[in-house]
């Protein structure tokens, strides 16, 4: 079961560091059945991930095209992710915040600001 973390408007899920073969489709289908109950924002803490492979990358275009016409949100991607992500282009599908203080929730607050970079 993946790790989930309250994010303001949202979920924030940490999946396994190593994102590949039956690991990765064990995590999508994890994700695809919470889908239809989740409301709000979905993003994936990619920070720890370390490997992933073709069935890892397909996961999260299944996430994006199952949250359509919302974005996934990318948080914190790896040395290792940021580096496939825009091998084969896939940063362009997703939001994707650098920093992930704007997404998590603080006792009282609202959001805050505009203050994430998006690729």
């Amino acid at each position: 079961m993946p790790i989930t973390t309250r994010i303001h408007e949202g979920i924030m899920i940490t999946p396994p560091a190593q994102l590949t073969g039956e690991l990765a489709r064990y995590f999508r289908q994890e994700m695809l059945a919470m889908i239809p109950e989740h409301t709000g924002m979905l993003a994936v803490d990619l920070s720890h991930v370390d490997a992933i492979d073709a069935d890892g990358l397909s996961v999260l275009v299944s996430l994006h095209d199952a949250l359509s016409p919302a974005a996934l949100v990318v948080v914190e991607p790896s040395p290792v992710m940021q580096t496939e992500l825009e091998r084969v282009r896939l940063f362009e599908l997703f939001d994707i915040y650098y920093q992930r203080d704007p997404l998590l929730e603080s006792s009282g607050d609202t959001r805050t600001g505009p203050s994430r970079e998006v690729a």
